[in-house]
């Protein structure tokens, strides 16, 4: 055979070439190998489409887009007398754009470029951020290393001086930039980068926003709250909670599309949704009212330390419902939330960590510095208590526990045993019902067996005898309750903790309110089963409400019997200043009858001006109210373990109720002073002498009260003999000469001060004129009232009496405040201001 017959050669190099039918076969393969290819990529891209759409959807729009929140600005809070309490001011945010460090277009990446590695940028940068804002560098280290995000948040509310001095840092490092590439280009690529070199304008953004602001500090803070910081802000408790939705406004956002190198497109592609501001808020507050309240509760929490529960207080319109002031110690700022000052309650915290640690048998030197009570924070305690688990979780449920009792507002949010002040409920029902009058009497022989097993004690061991309904009231009878509620029976009793609304909840304007639960109030069950739970809910004890609905009651009671929804806003403004809405007084029914509320008006009356209240008097004023002392420990509980709260429950002017104050002191020792008429009761009126002023309500003295009066000293320099004697005794007062001669060369007091009636004034003759050495003030507090007055005459000081009525002065009245203070130097002719107190009659458990 040939072999040469059966080989082509072609192209001479011996190769087979292929047959057309292998070509026809390669061909086809192809062309089925680009089919299977194309479907597959096909389906790829329908199963992303149709069932992973929206994640690569986000993922796209993540690496194309940058999308900012622009934050609306926040309404502002005005009190009734359009003060600003919290405003929005403008500021700016900082934003890192994380993604922008694996970027092509990061010139800082760049061979060709600054040549940095992205681990040593993000450092730096977080490190800017930290030195130049004041933030975490690790949290910003971290941010920065998220890769994925376009941008991120990393500081809010910065002031433009700050952001100004982070643009100077900025500027200067691509300053830097410039100068070193204009210098290398210049010497044709040879030399380095100077390491103060860096371009950080992809990597940092600014974005206009707004930071809110509390300019009067600590101000009414549970009852406006606070904001979080973050790029959503929310209100967190009081008013910027509750009106969350007035006040926001809507966030807008701008949307920024980004090319595939991460570069920003022209201004054509970027799309802006303005924000809309929120509407304003003008609340019921009155800043005056808030801080004559807010001076008496420090002056009281200063005088009983002991008190675990701190003090709060709220001043309510009787007539309207209107908040006119609340507030309660300790307190914070609401500018800075989260730190704790109050050393009470710093106290309180070590207290308490003192007793879990002992508990769990841990080491009592596990407890942290100052600081950590204050801020909070790992950097503020050691590297050993951090790697300490169970301390850690201790260490957080106290401080967070703490942060919330400081925060919310006790006043709406908490219960409290009412105590004697819930005896007002008892005889309002009763008298309306009937049950009782006027000429009603009482027996008390210091105490009443209720059922074969239960004896209850009335405050007054040896009883207070025999007594009118007035009279049980004022001396806070307990005998008397329980017969007066023995004599209604259960049924029409529960009926009107229901009508004063003790069952529900007042739906103030404030977060946090709760309904009352079965461990807070009695059943009709539990009333009608055991006649020991009747007795002893008479007098207000065992049962629990709060204490804005303890002042909604009493403010019931003595406007006419008509029930008021208590409420915190008058106004919601439109973000333009027109109002949106007014919010009008609402009443929620009827009672009692004006019948039974004038009674009531006139028996309080005398519970202050005869009573267990006396220490509430105020000259020239009407004042009514009610003392109460709650038993917070149960039956059994020995002595030295017990603890009680004191409340004072006034209201004035009695003849035409304008404002309601009830003052809380909680949670006091056995061994410390704890009677409510003993201790708030003299808060209340020394919050009722300001706030009655401030009010224009004018004084009227009757001729018990003639020596509380005070008039303005004529101005009789110059005068004759005669004609200063005649302006003196015009002016009610008394007159001593000193001197000789008949024209007048100087007086004390000066002319148009005022001082007591019937004081002396001391008049200089002839050449003669007043001393200019400063007297010292003598230490007054614990004297008896003619014992004060002796002490300041011989320093010719004046006195001002305040406090318990003259006519109620008895062996155990003392001073227990003095202005100015002990050691003070004063002229000659100061008034020295002394608050008396009873100590004997006004105990009411």
């Amino acid at each position: 055979m040939d072999i040469n017959g059966l080989i082509s050669d072609t192209n001479g190099s011996g190769s087979k070439a292929p047959s057309m039918r292998m070509k026809r076969r390669m061909t086809v393969m192809a062309v089925l190998a680009c089919v299977i290819g194309f479907s597959a990529v096909v389906v790829r891209l329908a199963w992303m489409q149709l069932y992973r759409f929206e994640y690569y959807n986000t993922k796209a729009s993540s690496l194309q887009t940058r999308d900012t929140i622009l934050q609306p600005k926040r309404g502002t809070i005005y009190d009734s007398n359009m003060t600003e309490l919290a405003v929005s001011a403008s500021t700016e945010r900082v934003e890192i754009y994380p993604s922008q460090f694996v970027s092509k277009d990061n010139i800082n990446s760049s061979p060709t470029g600054l040549n940095i590695p992205v681990e040593e940028q993000q450092e730096r940068v977080a490190r800017l951020l930290s030195d130049v804002l004041g933030i975490d560098y690790d949290s910003v280290l971290k941010k920065a290393q998220d890769t994925k995000k376009g941008g991120l948040s990393v500081a809010f509310g910065v002031e433009k001086e700050v952001a100004d001095q982070l643009r100077e840092e900025i500027k200067k490092a691509k300053d830097a930039y410039n100068e070193d590439r204009k210098r290398i280009q210049q010497n044709k690529g040879a030399g380095r980068y100077s390491k103060e070199a860096f371009v950080y304008g992809s990597l940092i953004g600014f974005v206009d926003d707004y930071h809110r602001y509390y300019p009067m500090g600590a101000f009414a803070s549970q009852a406006i709250g606070f904001m979080t910081e973050s790029e959503n802000p929310e209100g967190q408790w009081g008013i910027e909670r509750q009106y969350e939705s007035e006040l926001a406004g809507s966030a807008g956002r701008i949307v920024r599309v980004a090319s595939s190198a991460g570069g920003e497109l022209p201004i054509e592609a970027e799309q802006n949704v303005p924000a809309q501001d929120g509407n304003s808020v003008v609340l019921t507050i009155d800043s005056t009212i808030q801080e004559t309240l807010e001076k008496q509760l420090e002056t009281a929490l200063a005088d009983n330390p002991k008190a675990r529960g701190g003090v709060s207080g709220i001043v309510m319109d009787v007539k309207t419902g209107e908040i006119l002031a609340l507030a309660e110690l300790p307190d914070f700022d609401p500018n800075t939330p989260n730190t704790i000052t109050s050393e009470q309650q710093i106290d309180s915290m070590k207290e308490r960590l003192t007793e879990r640690l002992t508990e769990k048998e841990m080491d009592l030197k596990n407890i942290p510095d100052d600081a950590w009570f204050q801020n909070g924070g790992a950097k503020n305690l050691t590297q050993e208590m951090q790697n300490d688990k169970d301390l850690m979780e201790i260490l957080t449920e106290i401080r967070t526990t703490s942060l919330n009792d400081m925060w919310k507002i006790k006043p709406v949010t908490d219960k409290y045993e009412p105590g004697s002040a819930f005896k007002l409920v008892t005889v309002a029902a009763a008298y309306e019902e009937h049950a009782v009058n006027p000429n009603s009497t009482f027996y008390c022989n210091g105490a009443l067996k209720v059922d074969a097993e239960t004896t209850i004690k009335c405050h007054k061991v040896g009883g207070h005898g025999q007594q009118t309904l007035t009279e049980a009231l004022k001396n806070s009878c307990n005998v008397a309750m329980m017969n007066i509620a023995f004599q209604m029976g259960p049924d029409k009793f529960y009926q009107y903790f229901d009508a004063f609304g003790l069952l529900d909840r007042t739906d103030i304007d404030l977060p946090g309110e709760r309904d009352t639960v079965a461990s807070d109030m009695h059943s009709l069950e539990a009333l009608r089963k055991t006649k020991s739970t009747l007795a002893t809910t008479s007098f207000g004890q065992r049962f629990k409400v709060s204490p804005i609905q303890m002042l909604s009651t009493v403010s019931a009671i003595v406007d006419d019997g008509r029930l008021k929804k208590p409420h915190m806003v008058k106004e919601i403004l439109n973000a333009d200043g027109t109002v949106k809405q007014s919010i009008e007084p609402e009443i929620t029914r009827q009672v009692i009858s004006a019948e039974t509320s004038a009674y009531m008006r006139e028996a309080m009356e005398k519970v202050v001006s005869e009573g267990t209240g006396q220490n509430a008097y105020v000259a020239g004023y009407r004042i009514g109210g009610k003392t109460a002392t709650s038993e917070l420990s149960l039956p059994g509980t020995p002595l030295d373990k017990q603890r009680y709260t004191a409340s004072f429950v006034g209201v004035a002017p009695m003849d035409n109720p304008q404002i309601a104050v009830l003052i809380i002191i909680s949670d006091l020792p056995y061994h410390a002073t704890h009677g409510g008429g003993a201790i708030a009761a003299p808060v209340v009126g020394r919050v009722m002498n300001e706030v009655l002023q401030y009010l224009n309500v004018e004084p009227i003295y009757d001729e018990s009260e003639a020596g509380r009066r005070e008039v303005s000293t004529p101005r009789i320099l110059g005068m004759s003999k005669e004609d200063a004697v005649a302006a003196v005794e015009r002016a009610g007062l008394k007159y001593r000469f000193l001197g000789e001669g008949d024209t007048i060369s100087d007086q004390v007091p000066s002319a148009g001060q005022k001082i007591p009636v019937n004081s002396e004034m001391i008049v200089y003759l002839g050449e003669r004129t007043k001393t200019t050495e400063l007297m010292t003030v003598p230490r007054l507090i614990g004297r008896s009232p003619d014992e004060a007055e002796s002490m300041l005459e011989h320093r010719n000081l004046y006195l001002r009496r305040t406090g318990v009525a003259s006519n109620k002065y008895n062996w155990q009245t003392n001073a227990v405040k003095q202005n100015p203070a002990a050691g003070s130097k004063v002229s000659v002719g100061t008034v020295i201001e002394v608050e008396f107190s009873n100590t004997e009659g006004v105990s009411d458990r």
